[in-house]
């Protein structure tokens, strides 16, 4: 892998290890052109690494969501329960954030416009921890790390549900991220 390439053989090799080990069927992504239609539309340029998931698999209903939708027909809607959850906990985020998904109206993620591989960050609601509780903040690290943590997520879920054999998984995986961040 070289410096130039690493995202795109990221999800050459995230997509291969799901498709191969029977995780996923079909991962469908958005057309160049839907995509850039859309930051056309709103205005921003989106990040190399947020533009590959866009186009590989976003457009897809994979387990790996966990019924979260990451589509561009969804962007609308996670941008409004971000603003009404913003402005309920009286709080905000920088202006070249990018809120890319939402979950039951209480949470989003979000990630700066400002690098090809953005750090995501999840911010949850005040009061969903406990009444009274802050809104809370967690940092997942690069967009890449966020999609690798997704994933080992659904994995551990089918291994509780379906006794699905996880550990060689789990090596794979993490074999793929380290040797992303060899590269980065």
């Amino acid at each position: 892998m070289n410096k130039t390439d690493y995202l795109e053989n990221f999800y050459c090799s995230i997509l291969d290890f799901l498709i191969k080990n029977k995780l996923e069927i079909s991962p469908e992504g958005y057309s160049e052109e839907e995509i850039i239609k859309y930051e056309k539309l709103i205005g921003v340029k989106f990040p190399k690494a947020y533009r590959l998931f866009l186009f590989k698999m976003a457009k897809s209903k994979l387990k790996i969501y966990d019924h979260q939708d990451f589509s561009l027909s969804g962007l609308n809607y996670a941008s409004e329960v971000s603003k009404e959850l913003l402005e309920l906990d009286k709080n905000e985020i920088s202006s070249n954030q990018f809120v890319f998904a939402q979950w039951q109206g209480y949470n989003f993620y979000h990630f700066k416009l400002n690098s090809e591989n953005p750090n995501v960050e999840l911010y949850i609601q005040a009061g969903c921890a406990f009444d009274g509780s802050p809104a809370e903040k967690y940092n997942y690290g690069p967009f890449t790390d966020w999609l690798c943590r997704k994933i080992k997520i659904s994995l551990n879920l089918r291994n509780q549900l379906e006794g699905l054999e996880i550990n060689s998984l789990l090596i794979e995986l993490d074999k793929i991220k380290a040797d992303l961040n060899k590269i980065t």
